[in-house]
């Protein structure tokens, strides 16, 4: 995968994938849409799905995740120590 995940915030799992929205506006997006954001091949999105990094839920036969998952595992992790 071209875009570094380390160093990222883990997305955390939600507990039902098809509750409502975390923010009007959120919605789903499939591996194809996913990929041409991030700039990375479709490959490295089933492998973030597979391993966990960004939670997915299946929708008439294909995965997608919530718009909001994906911005919250490609913002910068913030330092909490102080």
């Amino acid at each position: 995968c071209l875009l570094s995940i380390e160093g990222v915030m883990s997305s955390s799992p939600r507990k039902d994938p098809f509750a409502k929205p975390a923010y009007d506006g959120d919605r789903l997006m499939f591996a194809s849409e996913i990929a041409k954001e991030a700039q990375v091949s479709g490959q490295c999105i089933y492998k973030w799905w597979r391993q966990g990094t960004l939670p997915y839920a299946q929708v008439g036969g294909r995965r997608a995740s919530w718009r909001s998952d994906f911005l919250t595992m490609t913002q910068p992790r913030r330092n909490s120590a102080v």
